[in-house]
Order: C-alpha cells, then structure tokens, then sequence
C-alpha cells in the first residue's frame, strides 16, 4: 500500500485513517424507490362487478395512490465492491494465515431520517442482504455457505430529509429497500469479480 501511495505522489506519513482500498474497480450499484414497486391485483377478478364495487374499488386507488405519493420519497442507494478472496464464515475457525484483506464493502445511502435504531437496523438488513447474496452465488467455506470476508465493511448514511424511520428491518418498508438494493448490488459486483482473468 506505501508503494501505491509513494507512486501516486502522496506521502504515507501523511495520509489520515486508514487506507483499505487503493483502486476501486468493478462496483455494482443499485437503486430503489418505493415508487417504482407496482402493488399486485388480485388474479381472478369477477369481471361483472356492481357500481357500489366499481366506486369502492376507485377510492382504493386512489388512496393507493396517495399512499405511494407520500412513499416516493424513500429511495435507496447501495454501491457495493466485492473481493472474495479471502471469504470466510462469521464464527467458523480460521487459521491467522487467512486473515488478509479482500473485501466487501457496500456503501448505502438513505433519502430520509433515521433513528438510532433504524441505523443500526439498517447495517443488519444491509449484512443480511449481503450474506443472501452470497448464498445465491453458491460461495462456501469449508463446504458451508460464506457470510462474507475477513475484512467487510458496511457504511449507512442517511440525508436527514423526508419522512422519519424508527426501524429499518426487514419487515419494513426501509428494510425492504436495503435489502433489495444491497442483495442486487453484490449480484452485479459479484459477477463483475467473477469475470476477471486470475
């Protein structure tokens, strides 16, 4: 990494924090609204239906409507680089030798107010959406499914406008969003990683 540093004209005595990523490459990147997630009808709707039906049915619409008007301002945004060469098991042993970086780091960033809670609901929604992720890719260590690296990072920001969140778990609206967005994210990086030649 001082190499990396000392080339690029930088002083390694004088770069601040740490410096776990010199280039990054190969990022996935998804974005969800609420907005853009049509509400399913009902399969099978008796086409001979009554006015009183007809009018019941457009006052739920357009409560619908107004539903989705006041959501669509909750938007999620995940960018997401995956490393998967040292992968790893939360709670498996490891020998020290395999502990080196190669890592997954996601960056999420939330149109909305979270609460303390919510931001630490949302790290756990964004690791659980990482660790389905990788299930779904067929990823194991020592034949059990991988939870992640040795060294994963998970950054959650939130503007601080729109409406307020008190929860961010998966039974949420919010959670739902970082879920998805984190999940399609690494699918996308994954596969970018996948690709490159050894």
């Amino acid at each position: 990494m001082n190499e990396f540093i000392t080339r690029e004209g930088m002083s390694p005595s004088e770069i601040a924090g740490m410096l776990t990523a010199a280039i990054v490459k190969d990022v996935g990147c998804s974005f969800l609204s609420l907005d853009q997630i049509e509400l399913q009808s009902p399969i099978g709707q008796d086409q001979g239906q009554s006015q009183e039906q007809e009018q019941a049915q457009d006052q739920d619409q357009d409560q619908e409507q107004k539903q989705k008007q006041k959501q669509k301002q909750l938007q999620v945004n995940a960018w997401v680089t995956v490393g998967l060469g040292n992968k790893a098991r939360a709670g498996a042993e490891l020998p020290a030798a395999s502990l080196y970086p190669g890592t997954i780091n996601c960056i999420v960033i939330i149109n909305g107010i979270l609460t303390d809670a919510a931001m630490v609901n949302s790290i756990i929604t964004a690791t659980e959406a990482k660790s389905a992720a990788l299930q779904a890719l067929g990823i194991e260590v020592d034949g059990l499914p991988a939870t992640g690296t040795t060294t994963d990072a998970v950054l959650i920001a939130a503007t601080g406008r729109g409406r307020l969140h008190s929860y961010a778990g998966t039974a949420t609206q919010l959670g739902y969003l970082i879920g998805r967005t984190v999940y399609e994210a690494i699918m996308q990086s994954a596969q970018l990683y996948e690709k490159k030649p050894c």
